[in-house]
């Protein structure tokens, strides 16, 4: 079957070919496939994804321009080689005002993405392929991958690349399954069929938190948000200041034995950087770059000591919103539009044009209010064992893959090849982002993936991985021969 250059278009046949497929073209799939289009001379990559525009996902998928990314811009860019590749594209004409330091709005670097994967494909020696489609499940044989689509297609290939992002939250235990709870804020229509002047709770204050606080907000919504965590916490912002000189290293993977040890030597860090004038923001940034390599090093009951305690204190200081953002949110807590709680819900039960919440306060007390409804923005599922997804659950049944470190993710090598259940590594199928959270814990920001992407497209290209150099076009009639045709 021969199938032509497709240039934008999605393709339809029922069996289509390809040496790597990239499964998901939310950001990771797409920088995947950017980056094996920029070094390959030849063949054919199938990106498939699910929604109608490739490059968004849930993370970029928003239209609402109150939704700001929550890197600043000079670290936005999807080529590792060239970091102000995103900002000139800002100034080209959506944000002629922009540089390092802007905070665009998270829908222009979706429209950034589809043009870097527009660019990569017309400059490209191999052929791009796009399939809207679901992926259901993949068999894997010597040599060969075949991935099943809902629609009954398949996309066979050599290599297969899982780049599916985050997944919906957990059900929280106690939601009633009704309309008057939202399990998945970033559903399509979630917000819906709110009343403006309804109070409504949101279960976590996270960054999904602040995002449906701001557009509630942007859509004219005057009745009270409440927001409730065990802790209480909500994302810090960015500091609105001229930078300041990069804080020095102050860490080695060695620290990362003692967790205690690990936290005095931080906030130690931080009462030195007050008394040199500044504050803990460059203490933290400090911190980044070696945040994989920590989390390597951390023995599993330290890592278990981490999610259990600190973890939340970590991701509001490293994952911060930005400038306008936190200073939105400031004014909305103190003129009392944004209540932030911190406790546990006890009882929730349903009453006259809403529901009942009863919360039981860290501090200890209670407090019982009404809202409209109630919306999970709790943090995305991060044990694959129970999102449910046809295709992951059949890789774990059948031995494909096996969860990564604490039930976090799948676990991968250094490469991002997925393990398999009985230890080996697998020659066909590799991960990146969020998938390899339980490996890397600093992963999902496009930072770290944008890395990961360059990394797995050359380790894809690899001779030695059985993928030919140059991503020649391998004649179909040697997968069937391989088994790919079964």
């Amino acid at each position: 079957m021969d199938i032509s250059r497709s240039k934008g278009g999605d393709v339809r046949e029922t069996n289509v070919r390809s040496e790597v497929a990239v499964i998901g073209g939310g950001a990771s799939g797409t920088l995947v496939a950017s980056h094996l289009l920029r070094r390959a001379r030849g063949g054919r990559i199938a990106l498939i994804e699910r929604r109608a525009e490739i490059g968004c996902g849930v993370a970029y998928s928003t239209r609402s321009p109150e939704h700001l990314l929550n890197v600043p811009a000079g670290n936005m860019s999807a080529l590792p080689e060239d970091l102000s590749h995103f900002v000139r594209w800002l100034r080209g004409g959506h944000m002629p005002e922009a540089n390092e330091k802007t905070f665009a709005p998270r829908f222009l670097f979706a429209r950034y993405l589809q043009k870097v994967l527009e660019e990569a494909e017309r400059a490209s020696g191999a052929e791009l392929v796009r399939l809207r489609g679901e992926a259901t499940g993949v068999d894997v044989g010597s040599g060969w991958v075949r991935v099943r689509l809902g629609d009954r297609r398949e996309v066979r290939a050599r290599r297969a690349v899982l780049a599916l992002g985050n997944f919906p939250p957990r059900r929280l235990p106690f939601a009633p399954h009704d309309p008057r709870h939202v399990p998945d804020a970033w559903e399509d229509g979630a917000l819906d069929g709110i009343p403006d002047e309804a109070p409504i709770l949101l279960v976590g204050t996270s960054l999904t938190a602040i995002d449906v606080a701001m557009s509630l907000r942007a859509r004219g919504h005057t009745g009270r948000i409440y927001a409730v965590s065990r802790r209480g916490l909500v994302p810090n912002p960015y500091a609105d200041r001229v930078s300041s000189p990069p804080y020095p290293p102050f860490l080695s993977p060695a620290d990362s034995h003692d967790l205690t040890g690990l936290i005095r030597k931080v906030r130690s860090e931080v009462r030195r950087a007050t008394g040199l004038g500044t504050d803990w923001h460059p203490v933290i940034e400090a911190i980044r770059p070696l945040a994989q390599r920590l989390w390597e090093s951390m023995p599993v009951n330290e890592r278990r000591r981490f999610l259990r305690h600190l973890q939340p204190y970590w991701e509001v200081h490293r994952h911060r919103v930005a400038p306008q953002v936190g200073e939105v949110v400031r004014r909305m807590r103190r003129s009392g539009e944004f209540v932030v709680i911190a406790g546990r819900i006890r009882r929730l039960r349903k009453v006259p044009g809403g529901v009942e919440i009863e919360i039981t306060l860290r501090g200890g007390g209670k407090w019982v209010l009404r809202a409209f409804c109630t919306v999970n923005c709790t943090a995305p599922e991060m044990d694959l064992r129970r999102v449910g997804h046809p295709l992951i659950a059949g890789l774990l049944r059948d031995g494909r893959a096996r969860p990564g470190p604490l039930g976090i993710g799948l676990e991968t090598d250094g490469e991002g090849a997925l393990v398999e259940a009985d230890g080996s590594v697998s020659r066909i199928l590799y991960t990146l982002g969020p998938l390899r959270k339980g490996d890397l814990w600093e992963t999902i920001a496009i930072p770290e993936i944008r890395e990961q992407a360059a990394r797995l497209a050359a380790e894809l290209l690899r001779t030695e991985r059985g993928v030919t150099s140059g991503l020649r076009d391998v004649p179909y009639a040697d997968l069937l021969e391989s088994g790919g045709g079964s």
